[in-house]
C-alpha cells in the first residue's frame, strides 16, 4: 500500500512538472494585435517579390521568439501585421529562409498611430 502512494505521488509530481515546463517554454508566441497596419514587401535584388517567406517581428529590443507575430507573404511579396503604435524588429527564421537567400539583419521600423506604415526589405541571392 505504501509503494502505491509513492509511485501515485512521483506521478503525480511528474505531471504537474511537464504541464509546468510546457505551459511555460512550449507555447506557441503570441500575436500582438492593433489598429495600426505594417505591411512588409519582400523582393529580390532583381524587384521581383518573395513569396511564402515566414516575417517574425519583435518589438524593439525584445530576444527570443517573435512577441509580436508571425506573418508570411503573399504571392506579391507582402505581409501585413495589424498591431499597436510602436517601435519594432522586423527579422526572419534562420530554420526554414530560403538557402539560396542573403540572410538579412534585423530591420527597425517605427509604427505610427494612424498611419499605415511600410517597409521594403531588399534580399540578395546567393553567388554560388
Amino acid at each position: 500500500m505504501k509503494k502505491e502512494v509513492i509511485i501515485g505521488i512521483c506521478i503525480l509530481i511528474l505531471i504537474i512538472l511537464v504541464g509546468y515546463f510546457y505551459f511555460n517554454f512550449f507555447q506557441e508566441p503570441k500575436q500582438l494585435v492593433g489598429d495600426e497596419t505594417l505591411e512588409v514587401k519582400l523582393t529580390i535584388d532583381n524587384g521581383n517579390p518573395l513569396s511564402k517567406i515566414e516575417v517574425d517581428l519583435w518589438t524593439a529590443g525584445s530576444k527570443g521568439a517573435p512577441n509580436a507575430g508571425i506573418s508570411h507573404t503573399d504571392d506579391n511579396g507582402v505581409a501585413i501585421f495589424n498591431i499597436p503604435e510602436g517601435e519594432y524588429e522586423i527579422g526572419f527564421n534562420l530554420n526554414n529562409f530560403p538557402d539560396n537567400l542573403v540572410y538579412p539583419e534585423k530591420t527597425y521600423v517605427l509604427v505610427e498611430k494612424g498611419i499605415s506604415t511600410s517597409k521594403t526589405i531588399v534580399i540578395g541571392v546567393k553567388q554560388e
